[in-house]
């Protein structure tokens, strides 16, 4: 499960994010984008480059099994 918090950003022009907890991602969401990354390590990168892209402050990225 991966979160991103972009409560505020680094200029200090925050956002109201009290309309959602986190933003989740799930094992159908990578798993149907693995046509565009070929490694799961791929489409991590892609998640912390986005988050940048968006000046967010904090990346939160959680493993555990499935199933």
């Amino acid at each position: 499960m991966t979160s991103v918090d972009s409560s505020s950003n680094e200029s200090g022009a925050g956002f109201d994010t009290s309309i959602f907890h986190k933003a989740t991602i799930s094992y159908e969401y990578l798993h149907t984008n693995s046509t565009t990354h070929e490694f799961v390590y791929g489409a991590i990168a892609e998640l912390v480059d986005n988050s940048r892209d968006a000046m967010a402050n904090n990346l939160h990225i959680d493993f555990g099994k499935l199933g």
